[in-house]
């Protein structure tokens, strides 16, 4: 492990390596909070797939002492996180994440001509793997200048003190945010890439992480969104069981079998994150046709 540059992260060589290897597709990034382990488990069993994909954590760092030791154990053993030292983990601190983020894929696995996608998650989604695969190779180069994502479009700026996303006129004035991705899952053509960095640094900082990248950015780069919301679950049915037919558990849960991304943030649906994880059968899922927007 060190401690490299600039932007003060600290990494590891074989994620340096994992960059430059010459069949990386796909790179996801996952923003996640020192404490969750068994999400960032679930997902590095789950989502690494080398040499086409690979999965790279990013984080803040912890003034927790005892919680920042079993992070960095974790990161030595797993050699797929980046520990920004520039800020501490927090919500509030979700547009540092989100721009450091952005910088180092750049710096780092900017230069792979190989490489063609970018996909950021949160930790505590499911996702679909095989229609997320089809989605990148059949979908992206019709639209591959645009953020493909779930939109939010005239979205009025949240006024009022007691909202979690709260924001004063002097730090938007505007009465609606810009058209912008749900954070949860968005997916990047690498070639966005350059002018999102070169944006951030340009435009002033604000604190809402999803508003900020994929709305204030995406505008001052001149750069579009491609809808499909219709791929992730919005309400997730908890009252179900677990039965060993995956295909039935799957349309119990979301009331369709073509969803992509789905919020995973209970004990319960964590449990079934898991359970499907481990039980589809990859190789009976086709997608081969998709509508988007």
């Amino acid at each position: 492990m060190e401690c490299r540059g600039r932007q003060m992260e600290i990494t590891s060589n074989n994620i340096l390596f994992m960059c430059h290897n010459g069949h990386l597709k796909t790179l996801i990034y996952v923003h996640t909070s020192p404490d969750r382990f068994l999400d960032r488990k679930e997902l590095r069993r789950y989502l690494h797939r080398p040499p086409e994909t690979a999965v790279v954590f990013m984080l803040g760092k912890s003034k927790n002492k005892s919680l920042a030791h079993l992070v960095f154990q974790e990161a030595e053993q797993f050699e797929d996180m980046v520990i920004f030292d520039a800020f501490v983990d927090s919500y509030r601190n979700l547009t540092p994440k989100s721009v450091h983020s952005i910088r180092w894929i750049q710096n780092e696995c900017g230069a792979n001509p190989m490489l063609r996608n970018i996909v950021k998650l949160d930790d505590d989604v499911w996702v679909n793997f095989p229609m997320l695969k089809s989605y990148l190779h059949l979908e992206i180069p019709k639209r591959p200048y645009r953020i493909h994502c779930l939109v939010w479009r005239r979205v009025r700026v949240a006024r009022r003190p007691r909202s979690k996303w709260f924001v004063s006129k002097v730090e938007y004035g505007l009465p609606y945010n810009p058209p912008y991705c749900g954070g949860l899952a968005y997916i990047l053509p690498k070639q966005l890439l350059t002018v999102l960095v070169n944006a951030s640094y340009k435009v002033p900082f604000f604190w809402v992480d999803d508003i900020y990248v994929t709305g204030l950015l995406a505008r001052e780069a001149h750069l579009d969104h491609a809808q499909i919301r219709t791929y992730y679950a919005f309400q997730v049915n908890q009252n179900i069981n677990l039965t060993a037919d995956w295909e039935e558990t799957i349309m119990n849960a979301f009331g369709a079998t073509k969803i992509m991304f789905s919020h995973m943030d209970t004990p319960f649906l964590r449990s079934l994150r898991s359970f499907l994880f481990q039980r589809i059968n990859e190789t009976l899922l086709n997608y081969t046709q998709f509508t988007v927007f």
